[in-house]
């Protein structure tokens, strides 16, 4: 059923993605952030936490709930988006 609509957002979408993610304190002030362009294959990086999640719980014992971040520490997800090809300023990454 969705179709007809993807192939009209192929139509005027590009393959390159941009995400900002920024912390605020309670305030609003903006505390830090994070700025991820990929210039081509942008929907990638949505797929790419799942991957790295999976390819750390490869071989493993955890149980429970787990975080990303007890899977992946940020240095590493940095290094996986810049081997999909992505631009990461991080000079937003502290103090996060």
């Amino acid at each position: 059923a969705l179709a007809p609509a993807a192939r009209v957002a192929r139509l005027v979408g590009t393959p390159r993605g941009a995400l900002l993610v920024e912390a605020r304190d309670t305030a609003g002030r903006r505390l830090g952030g994070v700025e991820v362009v990929a210039e081509r294959d942008g929907l990638d990086v949505p797929a790419a936490p799942s991957l790295w999640a999976a390819r750390a719980l490869r071989g493993s014992s955890a149980t429970g709930v787990l975080r990303l971040a007890d899977l992946v520490s940020p240095r590493d997800a940095v290094t996986g988006l810049r081997d999909l090809g992505c631009t990461v300023r991080e000079d937003l990454l502290s103090p996060l």
